[in-house]
């Protein structure tokens, strides 16, 4: 029963949202622009409190856990991600090794061994064109190092808002399956997205609108019924089908 408004603001942006999301499944939260996803993201990671209502982990309300612990299960993906002017090994592992997938395993999974490939310097290769002997990433490249980031800390949950806004709806659906392989009953996985190609793998659907989380069910479920999310479905049908 979650309510929720931003400072100095009359209008609630989330408006009694109640949901479960279970270990390992895969989640997506879909609805139009001002619906209220990010905003049930930025809840989860704590980067706000409730209005009314609360967030529980296991039962235990969030505001109630070390905050530190509780980060440390949780890798995020957002739209606005930083790239360092470090090597791409460098700019997915820190330098850390004690993690549940080796950067090998990520750079297959997800495909950046095809990126380290063009480069003879491979993962050594620096990301930055200022940088003498530095080369400068496409969008998608940017974005799969980035993901590559979240996928290899060691975290049970993780949390991606918008994460392939610069590839094409096919380039998408391919990085999305190959995240489903890789965190398959490893990982819980909360996806946002304007897009509904990712929704047939998902295990639940979370349909915003205007605050209100007004329908739940996968893909299935949700296309009998036959109301907002089967309107949005068919909307952007001619991208996926």
């Amino acid at each position: 029963h979650v309510f929720f408004k931003y400072p100095n603001s009359e209008e609630y942006t989330l408006k009694d949202v109640s949901f479960k999301i279970n270990e390992n499944n895969i989640v997506t939260i879909v609805g139009t622009n001002g619906a209220g996803k990010s905003t049930i993201v930025k809840l989860i990671c704590g980067l706000y409190e409730t209005t009314k209502g609360e967030i529980l982990i296991n039962g235990i309300n969030i505001n109630q856990l070390n905050v530190r612990r509780y980060l440390d299960h949780i890798a995020t993906l957002f739209q606005d991600f930083e790239l360092f002017a470090y090597s791409i090994e460098e700019n997915i592992t820190f330098g850390k090794t004690e993690t549940g997938l080796k950067s090998d395993e990520v750079f297959k999974a997800l495909k950046i061994d095809k990126i380290i490939d063009k480069f003879p310097d491979r993962e050594s290769t620096i990301i930055s064109s200022d940088i003498s002997q530095g080369v400068e990433l496409s969008g998608g490249e940017k974005q799969k190092i980035a993901l590559g980031r979240a996928m290899y800390k060691n975290s049970s949950m993780l949390i991606m808002d918008e994460p392939t806004s610069a590839l094409d709806p096919i380039a998408e659906d391919e990085l999305l399956s190959d995240i489903v392989n890789i965190a398959h009953n490893k990982k819980t996985i909360l996806y946002v997205s304007h897009r509904l190609s990712s929704c047939k793998k998902s295990d639940k659907i979370l349909v915003m609108n205007k605050g209100e989380l007004v329908e739940v069910g996968n893909h299935e479920e949700l296309m009998q019924l036959k109301r907002e999310y089967y309107r949005l479905w068919s909307t952007q049908a001619q991208y996926y089908i």
